[in-house]
């Protein structure tokens, strides 16, 4: 990532989406032409488009100043139960939407470009959302490393339990 902000051609919100509407088209246009995967690229297409919608929210309610207190962050618990094999789930390897369609690796250097704005990186570090909507992103993508200003706080450690 450069250390040194570019200007983008859109407000940020407006930029993030405008990649999420253009990655959304590629993978329309390129994706697999096979039936069984309709319902997978249904999922992803919504998936990003629900990103783009949660980060336009969240940076406007961050610039108009009525961020909601992030909650504390929880302990680690012990793994869940695996989910009925019925629900149909994203990948979460990192590239994997590269490797299933290799045109939309380049949109990994416009969300880097994103990550330079100032707006975007003060958002990132006053709400922990931001970073949950960035990551996934990033990942399917993959953008690696990971931009520092999007490594996650070390949970809270569980209490010893008493001998």
């Amino acid at each position: 990532m450069h250390a040194q902000a570019h200007p983008l051609p859109l407000p940020p919100a407006a930029f993030f989406a405008a990649v999420i509407r253009d990655l959304c088209q590629r993978i329309f246009q390129s994706g697999p032409g096979i039936p069984a995967l309709a319902p997978f690229i249904q999922l992803l297409l919504n998936a990003l488009q629900r990103k783009a919608r949660r980060l336009e929210r969240l940076l406007t309610l961050w610039q108009a100043g009525r961020l909601p207190q992030p909650r504390p962050q929880r302990p680690h618990a012990a793994p869940r139960e695996p989910e009925s094999p019925k629900r149909l789930r994203l990948p979460c390897r990192r590239a994997w939407l590269v490797r299933m369609i290799q045109p939309t690796a380049v949109f990994g250097c416009h969300l880097e470009l994103l990550l330079t704005h100032p707006d975007i990186q003060a958002l990132i570090a006053a709400t922990p959302q931001a970073g949950r909507i960035l990551r996934p992103v990033l990942r399917m993508l993959g953008v690696h490393p990971t931009p520092p200003i999007l490594f996650r706080p070390a949970p809270p450690k569980l209490p010893d339990a008493p001998n």
